[in-house]
């Protein structure tokens, strides 16, 4: 393994949301934010995922919404999101019951997309579901790569468990 790096994912972009206040932190729980009548939108674009601006690295460059590459090789992508929704409702309840993330790769004249998601099961709780995604690409020089998700209000309970990262295998 030559490199690695974990991106922390702290929020998703609020300005495409309609209730900033209710994204703003997006670490929602079941007793602080979370109300009856609040619900996730889904608009009809992607919602895309901020990442913590810390550690710096020679073969990646990590900007507020995306990671570019900056040494060309064989990378193994990956990424986990957590859920969990601003609501008191089930998640039966909402207008989509299926989320998911996307992992979007553009490599000139290519755009790839690796997707995961979850659904709501009526037999579960229906607020803390996790979604995940791992694939291997021969990434050039000038790719970048942004995540997204489906929905505002989805919250991303748990930093520690929402993160995005690389791993180069080979050069």
């Amino acid at each position: 393994v030559y490199a690695h790096v974990n991106v922390l994912l702290p929020a998703i972009n609020a300005t495409v949301c309609k209730d900033n206040n209710a994204t703003k932190d997006n670490e929602a729980t079941k007793d602080n934010n979370a109300t009856e009548d609040k619900v996730p939108e889904f608009p009809n674009k992607r919602i895309y995922i901020t990442f913590i601006q810390g550690e710096q690295r020679s073969d990646i460059e990590v900007l507020e919404d995306r990671v570019n590459i900056i040494k060309p090789g064989k990378y193994l992508v990956y990424s986990s999101i957590n859920f969990r929704p601003d609501s008191l409702l089930h998640c039966k309840d909402f207008k989509e019951q299926n989320w998911d993330a996307l992992i979007e790769i553009y490599s000139n004249p290519e755009y790839t997309r690796i997707r995961s998601a979850v659904t709501c099961s009526p037999e579960t709780a229906g607020y803390d579901e996790t979604s995940s995604t791992i694939s291997i690409h021969e990434l050039k020089v000038g790719d970048s790569i942004r995540i997204s998700i489906s929905g505002c209000g989805l919250g991303l309970s748990k930093p520690r468990s929402s993160y995005f990262g690389l791993i180069k295998l080979t050069d």
